[in-house]
């Protein structure tokens, strides 16, 4: 984090900021880097820093890069704070697999042309419980018999 500001120029030399106004910089920077815009704090801002603990970036970039769910002009440090908990879970959520989680010959036409993506496939299927069955040629897949 050595790029966001702790310390600010100020009269004669630099001064700390607490660690509220720390937050808020922070924030302020995360938000000029996602938006291109600077960030206008308000009371309700530095309330929410004061009772939130260590800001995350990733959280933070991972708020901001939301803009179907949070559309830019309603960001704010204090909607992130009364988000976060949904944004730790949005954040330990594995990542979408860009293949369906069921066989379909559509899909596998569609890999046909790339053999790699095509194995990766079977593979994928393989590990969410479905097999090859051997006497079918059409390498149809079925849902495995527990």
């Amino acid at each position: 984090m050595g790029k966001y500001p702790y310390i600010v120029g100020g009269g004669k030399g630099n001064r700390k900021i607490g660690a509220t106004g720390a937050k808020v910089a922070i924030w302020c920077c995360l938000y000029k880097e996602a938006t291109k815009v600077s960030y206008q704090v308000t009371f309700q801002d530095t309330n929410a820093a004061k009772k939130m603990g260590v800001i995350d970036a990733e959280l933070v970039r991972l708020y901001l890069s939301q803009p179907d769910k949070y559309p830019y002009n309603n960001k704010s440090l204090k909607r992130y704070y009364d988000t976060l908990n949904e944004l730790k879970r949005l954040q330990a959520e594995p990542p979408k697999s860009e293949f369906p989680d069921e066989w379909n010959v559509d899909t596998e036409l569609k890999y046909k042309d790339n053999p790699q993506k095509l194995t990766e496939y079977w593979a994928y299927l393989r590990n969410n419980g479905w097999e090859n069955h051997k006497r079918n040629r059409a390498k149809k897949v079925e849902e495995k018999d527990n």
